[in-house]
């Protein structure tokens, strides 16, 4: 065998042993990434905000002023910054539901622009 071609074969085997290795199990990271979401879907211990079950039975129910109303008054019990962590999650979740039915239900439409105008005078 000649040396360019001894080289070629050379670098060739390496590169796949090299993919191969890469691309084998990896059974102590994938354990640690497997178990770590298993441990964040733990009853959370924080105290809900009052008044996110009446936002969320009116969404269910289609009353979106009720929604955006109850909505308001979770915001002004928001006291803390783990408080205000809770009302933003809620309040995403309440534009998301209306955006699901922006396009066929004008009412939802109205509501998201209310939601929207309220939002704006942070």
């Amino acid at each position: 065998m000649n040396t360019p071609t001894y080289c070629t074969v050379v670098a060739l085997m390496g590169l796949s042993l090299g993919f191969a290795t890469g691309c084998g199990n990896k059974t102590s990271a994938n354990s640690t990434t497997v178990n770590a979401p298993a441990k964040s879907t733990a009853v959370d211990t924080t105290p809900k905000l009052p008044g996110t079950d009446e936002v969320r039975a009116a969404l269910e129910k289609k009353d979106y002023d009720s929604a955006i109303a109850a909505l308001l008054r979770v915001r002004q019990t928001v006291t803390s910054r783990e408080k205000e962590v809770q009302y933003m999650t809620l309040a995403q979740e309440v534009k998301n539901k209306l955006l699901e039915g922006y396009g066929s239900d004008p009412k939802a439409a109205e509501a998201l622009m209310t939601l929207r105008a309220v939002t704006a005078g942070r």
